[in-house]
């Protein structure tokens, strides 16, 4: 908790780092979200920024694990939702999708959907689609 706690203010960064990115998984993983909300709320709008990042993918993937159905998770994963259509076919974007498909919300999954068949022409040539 104490470590979570000098995290604070600086997960935007800690996201970024080969190393630090996972202090802040395991930090998601163990404690309660009532002491690791903070993660989620400091990603608050960088949501599709987040989702196409190398290490931030993997971050967005243990909220979704552990925390799906809480609030500040909620409201970064309708940021992501924003940008489905491109995150789908992204390198590291569609770990993201992918992980919202198996732990979202019924209505998550509907926009996921619904975004999939709008750019099925376009997803069913990239490899790295959904």
């Amino acid at each position: 908790a104490e470590l979570a706690e000098e995290l604070r203010t600086h997960v935007s960064e800690a996201i970024r780092s080969p190393h630090a990115n996972y202090v802040i998984q395991k930090v998601i993983e163990v404690l309660p979200m009532a002491q690791s909300s903070f993660i989620a709320e400091e990603l608050l709008g960088m949501g599709v920024e987040v989702a196409r990042h190398r290490y931030g993918c993997r971050i967005l993937c243990r909220l979704l694990e552990h925390s799906a159905t809480d609030l500040g998770p909620l409201k970064l994963i309708d940021e992501v939702l924003a940008g489905v259509g491109g995150l789908c076919r992204h390198s590291f974007g569609h770990y993201v999708i992918q992980s919202i498909l198996e732990h979202g919300t019924p209505e998550q999954r509907h926009a996921i959907a619904a975004a999939l068949r709008a750019e099925l022409a376009r997803s069913v040539q990239n490899r790295n689609a959904c």
